[in-house]
């Protein structure tokens, strides 16, 4: 029974398989590890493009945050020099006075070389930087009154176009004591 099944098999040409039904199985592989290759390498750039984007709107929600808090308790606007600065007092000493009376109540939040940065009583060396690279044509700072208008764009880089988007956000705060 064994020889017969040996010659049985020997004889049959159609058992196994030929060169070339391997070759067109291994490029059917090939394209397919392609295609997967492909979906998560654009997978991945939406999601770095999406992790860029909500990157960009926190530090910008953060900064519009914590400005409007020190806005909305400052005792009175001092200046809005132009559209890229304001400064406020804050009587942190509860002195009740008509201006900075300790260090640390002139605050100025001011657009300088691209970045938001807050500093205190006119010395640029205590400037704490709260968002880096903002698009400057599009951001301002401005006193309108008794409001305060802030509008903050940052460009995000999309890797998976390679564009610059840009992310604004825009909000009115009315000083309360101003």
């Amino acid at each position: 029974m064994t020889a017969r099944i040996r010659a049985r098999l020997r004889s049959a040409p159609e058992c196994g398989m030929s060169m070339l039904e391997l070759m067109v199985a291994a490029a059917i592989a090939v394209i397919a590890v392609i295609i997967v290759v492909t979906w998560l390498i654009a997978a991945t750039r939406v999601d770095l493009d999406q992790d860029a984007d909500f990157e960009g709107l926190n530090e910008l929600r953060f900064a519009k945050s914590q400005m409007t808090k020190e806005l909305r308790f400052a005792t009175g606007s001092l200046t809005a020099t132009n559209p890229d600065s304001i400064e406020v007092w804050i009587d942190l000493d509860d002195s009740g006075g008509t201006g900075p009376d300790s260090a640390g109540e002139h605050v100025i939040w001011r657009i300088m070389s691209g970045d938001l940065v807050r500093y205190v009583d006119d010395d640029v060396s205590t400037a704490v930087t709260w968002v880096e690279d903002l698009d400057t044509s599009a951001s301002s700072l401005t006193l309108n009154g008794n409001v305060v208008e802030i509008e903050l764009s940052l460009n995000v880089e999309q890797g998976a176009t390679d564009v610059l988007e840009s992310r604004t956000i825009k909000t009115r705060v009315a000083l309360r004591n101003g």
